[in-house]
């Protein structure tokens, strides 16, 4: 098996390297500023095949402020091991496996980094939930018991996709909600991005039938436009100002 048949079978990209390594980027996306999550394939004796990020995962982490200790590395090395892979002294996530099981563990391997990543967003100094907070607030008051917190769902890819909230019995059909809130008053568009690639795996799910909604915070910010229109092909897309504006559009796009 290739390289390029691997990158194909789980919806990526392949990149050669040299004779014996490549890398593939996935659909996946880091939470924390919208750089695609990839891995490194390099041969390995045996007919196998090493499967490394470089420590890329939490080097970025540690980039938007994250900072190591030991109840950290534990909770990391508890994700890593829960899929069979291995996490150095050094931060790099790996696994050595077979080459013809190298697709089976390259999306258990994006799984554990699409994972570390979201995890480390918890370690990041606080104050990045407000947004957040309010579109939880709004859909607590409007729908008291449809609204499920951290749901996770699954793509064409196969990866577990997490979403902040998921509404359940209003409608044909349930949804699924990605707030992106403003960054310094301005679109974030590493969330945007964030946003863009877990709706499109989602929607390529032919046997999901789940209604997708993007939720930005309003700001005075003139690439309002242009997120919106990044967004167009993903999922429905609201501008949150105020609760009862939110949930007014929010009816009407769910």
């Amino acid at each position: 098996m290739s390289y390029q048949t691997i990158a194909a079978s789980i919806g990526g990209s392949y990149t050669r390297l040299s004779d014996v390594s490549g890398y593939i980027n996935s659909p996946l996306v880091m939470p924390e500023d919208g750089t695609m999550i990839g891995a490194y394939l390099i041969d390995a004796p045996g007919n196998q095949v090493r499967i490394t990020d470089d420590a890329n995962v939490l080097y970025r982490a540690s980039l938007h402020g994250v900072s190591a200790s030991p109840s950290r590395s534990k909770q990391i090395q508890a994700v890593a091991e829960s899929l069979g892979l291995a996490l150095s002294e050094d931060g790099e996530l790996h696994v050595t496996c077979a080459m013809a099981d190298a697709s089976f563990y390259l999306v258990r391997f994006l799984e554990a980094a699409d994972r570390i990543a979201y995890l480390s967003l918890g370690f990041r100094p606080k104050g990045t939930s407000r947004f957040e907070h309010q579109v939880a607030d709004a859909l607590q008051e409007a729908f008291p018991h449809g609204v499920v917190r951290h749901a996770t769902v699954t793509g064409a890819s196969g990866h577990a996709l997490r979403f902040p909230f998921m509404l359940e019995g209003y409608g044909e059909q349930p949804t699924v909600i990605q707030s992106v809130a403003a960054k310094d008053g301005k679109i974030d568009w590493g969330g945007v991005y964030q946003a863009v690639g877990k709706f499109i795996d989602l929607k390529n799910n032919p046997i999901s039938h789940l209604r997708r909604v993007t939720v930005l915070e309003g700001m005075r910010d003139q690439s309002v436009e242009q997120a919106k229109a990044a967004l167009a092909d993903a999922s429905s897309v609201i501008v949150f100002h105020d609760r009862q504006q939110f949930i007014e559009k929010f009816r009407r796009a769910a």
